[in-house]
């Protein structure tokens, strides 16, 4: 595998491989169209970074703060992601979808507070104790993911895929669900909200 330069102030295009020196600060700098493996960056911090079209492998993102930095159509594959606050991101005021996939990574304890993450991707991911509230959610993917002990509060679920999804606990009366797709047996979690027995 190449190694990779990565330093603050810096346009960086077309680039595949890991860090060389595995930085944990950064600021001020953008990459373009790049493949990044094997990124350990945990506790770090991003501030100000940009990263377009650009495709991250088995990094270690864990209790990054992301501070002023913005992802655009960025695909992340077996990565790790615990306790980040997205709220520091900087997020697009007319963001039409979220344009962020993510496979087989652990989002475990992060806060997506409020934030509209229409048309996101989390497939095959641990999204354990994830704050969901108030979130817009319109059309994501949660396929094969673990979603145990997160919350959903006011958040628009509407045409949502939870296909083969587990540990859900929503509220169906107090959340948008609208032609989401659930499957069994999983899906008999969303009576929880009615006080009924279900005889088996």
């Amino acid at each position: 595998m190449n190694m990779i330069t990565l330093t603050s102030n810096q346009d960086v295009e077309s680039v595949v491989g890991v860090p060389e020196n595995q930085p944990k600060s950064l600021s001020n700098t953008k990459v373009y169209d790049s493949k990044i493996h094997n990124w350990d960056c945990y506790e770090g911090l991003l501030k100000d970074c940009a990263f377009y079209d650009t495709e991250f492998y088995s990094c270690n993102f864990s209790l990054v703060d992301l501070s002023g930095s913005k992802f655009s159509n960025c695909f992340f594959n077996d990565c790790k992601f615990e306790g980040v606050n997205w709220h520091k991101l900087k997020w697009s005021i007319s963001i039409i979808n979220c344009e962020l996939e993510f496979v087989d990574c652990n989002l475990n304890y992060s806060n997506f507070l409020g934030l509209h993450l229409n048309e996101a991707i989390f497939e095959n991911c641990s999204l354990r104790e994830i704050d969901f509230r108030d979130a817009n959610l319109e059309r994501t993917s949660f396929v094969k993911s673990d979603l145990t002990g997160s919350l959903f509060n006011k958040t628009n679920l509407s045409h949502c895929n939870f296909s083969h999804a587990s540990g859900y606990d929503i509220d169906i009366l107090n959340n948008q669900v609208t032609k989401s797709i659930f499957s069994m047996p999983e899906a008999i979690n969303l009576l929880n909200t009615f006080d009924i027995h279900i005889d088996t």
